[in-house]
């Protein structure tokens, strides 16, 4: 069951939990108005017989601040800086943080630690008290630093003593309306920004100014196209970059760099194709280049442009994480014409090349590259963001080294929905990241059972996932697919009854059916019961809720999650009861139902003895409602302490529990942290 050898390994924790029969002491304790939050120390029952433990591996991704070695990031997707500091948009800790240059030290400036989820929402508010949505581009003008935040554009004012942030509000969202912005690109008092199909111009300098569009087609026509600024079309804007003299803007699309000419008022395309993209990858001079899929781009002060291209191969011979393996490319217009060369970055063929490795240029691997930041000439250095690390190529010296951060080799790419097996079976978990199903076994050793592959199924992103007899179901992008334990084969299910959100899968292996919740899409969340053999369904609708985002079933009611309350669906009824927690007033509270707060619940497992367990990522804690007592409490975690570690529960800490299996034959608590990259595993 062994993975090859240059595969990630798998990080299984172990955790033991406190679940009801065996415990010294189950009463809850008496209400308390003044119920502490969520992860507060505990010293209610079984805290000093609770104990987590680590059994493999490392953590993948995480968050810490300090000295270059031991700074941990979750997903850079933006980068900007200056000489003496590089500014970094870790979007999968909701944070703004810097990294001084001279020596990798990292240090958080604004946000709060995972303040994600359903009911996440932005806040400006000084540096500590600020909030992020969607974090993605950055640009640095002077002392501001401005941040693509889902559809917003934020600045944070560096000079500041609390370094206010603040959204530039009304007049931009009027105008791009919810497109997301992915592209930020500025000097001096300009500012320009991408949206998905156009770019914007503007000046920061000027009190009430609004944006400009100064290039693409606004009646919302499809299809790359060039031409006059006012007629020209982006197909997908991926990223944008200013040239040397401010009178260029280059973009990329998925396989084409566009030139923005503000002096000729035109629009072309400089290097690769507009649509079909190829199926390879080519270096060369102009119409011989071809890109896959280009992901990030910076310029250097002498207009050479560096972009960042995952690697064009067969998908269906590799994993998901080898055909993430990135190239830089190197793009320079020449006499002879535009010159595009490999800068850095290794293609996987068929031997095993998995993970992030530093080294000579031409043989470092970078997986997933999604941020680039040129500091100078293109001779100098350019800056690379991978999802764990930031990483430095030094053109000059044919070379690529960490500056700080760990190199992403270890753990589990987002762990998602999980199952556990039978004794000689392990545990069965899909990964978001990857879009894969693969199996932990009794050794923590994984291996892959269905990967990625486009052509039949998606798994990428995957949201659920069930067990009807020896069949393994799971929810992705696009449908649900069948494994079929026994004959090791894998099929396409359900593509037309789940739509392209996803959805999570509960099982009834007596009746032969799957439920399956909507996570998105729906104008009212509900309840579809697919017969997993001959694919019919019915539909419950569950009114009143706002969203669907974990399901579990205890007699005939189903229990949902709905970030900020805990509801119950009565079987046959029309009516959804919220039994714990208050609509759109998220917290970390203990104590009795009526006064107990959810900020984030995502996730519901039941023990089949009255306890459901909710993973509520925003108060990265793993919380527990007794059905007969009605009373929340925290089994382990702690709301703001988002760091995992291991030990006593009620000092262990989890970051986002996510994905939640109660294994009834062993009696222990399965739990999915993508956030840590771990699977847990709670036990007496």
């Amino acid at each position: 069951m062994t993975r090859p050898a240059a595969t990630r390994a798998v990080l299984l924790l172990l955790a033991l939990l406190c679940a009801g029969v065996g415990c010294s002491d189950s009463t809850p304790p008496p209400p308390d108005a003044r119920a502490p939050d969520a992860g507060s120390d505990a010293t209610g029952p079984c805290a000093a017989l609770c104990t987590l433990a680590r059994i493999a591996g490392e953590p993948s991704g995480g968050h810490a601040d300090g000295d270059a070695k031991t700074a941990r990031f979750g997903s850079m997707v933006g980068l900007a800086g200056d000489a003496t500091w590089v500014y970094v948009a870790d979007r999968a800790n909701a944070l703004l943080r810097r990294v001084r240059r001279a020596d990798g030290e990292v240090e958080t400036i604004a946000g709060a630690l995972r303040q994600r989820g359903p009911d996440r929402s932005p806040r400006d508010s000084s540096a500590a008290e600020a909030r992020f949505a969607e974090l993605g581009p950055l640009a640095l003008l002077g002392d501001k630093l401005f941040v693509g935040d889902g559809s917003s554009l934020r600045v944070v004012d560096l000079g500041a003593p609390d370094r206010h942030v603040s959204a530039v509000r009304d007049a931009f969202n009027i105008v791009w309306g919810t497109f997301a912005l992915r592209g930020l690109s500025g000097r001096g008092d300009v500012l320009y920004i991408g949206t998905v199909e156009e770019i914007f111009r503007f000046d920061v300098s000027a009190a009430g100014a609004l944006p400009q569009r100064v290039a693409g087609d606004a009646s919302n026509a499809s299809g790359a196209r060039d031409g006059s600024l006012a007629s020209a079309r982006f197909g997908e804007i991926r990223g944008i970059a200013l040239g040397a003299d401010a009178s260029t803007l280059y973009v990329i699309e998925r396989c084409a760099v566009r030139l923005v000419d503000f002096t000729a008022q035109t629009v072309s395309t400089l290097v690769g194709q507009l649509s079909d993209c190829s199926a390879e990858r080519r270096d060369g001079l102009d119409d011989e280049v071809r890109f896959f899929d280009l992901r990030a781009i910076s310029a250097s002060s002498d207009d050479v442009l560096f972009v960042a291209d995952v690697t064009s191969v067969d998908r269906a011979r590799l994993s998901r994480e080898q055909a993430e393996l990135g190239v830089i490319r190197r793009i320079e217009r020449t006499s002879n014409g535009v010159r595009v060369s490999t800068a850095a970055g290794v293609v996987p063929s068929d031997q095993a090349l998995t993970g992030d490795a530093d080294g000579v240029a031409s043989r470092a691997r970078l997986v997933r590259p999604a941020a680039l930041w040129s500091s100078g000439a293109a001779a100098d250095e350019v800056l690379i963001g991978t999802p764990s690390a930031l990483r430095r190529l030094w053109p000059a010296r044919d070379e690529v080294e960490t500056l700080c951060g760990r190199l992403d080799e270890d753990g589990l790419l987002e762990p998602g929905p999980l199952l556990a097996g039978s004794a000689d079976e392990g545990t069965f978990v899909a990964l978001r990241g990857r879009g894969e199903l693969g199996r932990i076994d009794d050794q923590q050793r994984y291996a892959t059972l269905a990967a990625y592959d486009a052509r039949e199924f998606d798994l990428l992103g995957a949201s659920g996932i069930a067990r009807v007899g020896d069949a393994i179901f799971v929810s992705g992008l696009r449908g649900v697919m069948r494994r079929d334990i026994a004959s090791k084969t894998s099929e396409p299910l359900f593509a037309d009854v789940v739509l392209q959100s996803g959805g999570m899968l509960l099982a009834d292996n007596k009746l032969h059916w799957l439920h399956r919740t909507l996570l998105l899409g729906a104008p009212t969340p509900l309840i579809a019961v697919i017969d997993a053999q001959g694919g019919s369904q019915q539909r419950l609708e569950a009114l009143g809720l706002a969203r669907i985002y974990g399901l579990a079933r205890v007699a005939k009611d189903y229990y949902a999650a709905d970030g900020t309350v805990l509801a119950r669906l009565s079987d046959g009824k029309r009516i959804v009861d919220e039994i714990a927690g208050k609509r759109d007033e998220p917290g970390c509270a203990d104590g009795p139902a009526s006064s107990a707060r959810f900020s984030s619940a995502r996730a519901l497992a039941s023990d089949g003895q009255g306890r459901l367990f909710i993973g509520d990522i925003g108060c990265n804690a793993v919380r527990v409602y007794d059905l007969a007592s009605r009373e929340v409490s925290t089994l382990v975690g702690k709301a703001g302490d988002g760091e995992l570690r291991v030990g006593p529960l009620d000092s262990a800490r989890l970051a986002a529990p996510s994905y939640l299996w109660w294994d009834a034959a062993r009696g222990v608590l399965l739990i999915a942290d993508p956030i840590a990259g771990v699977v847990l595993e709670v036990t007496r």
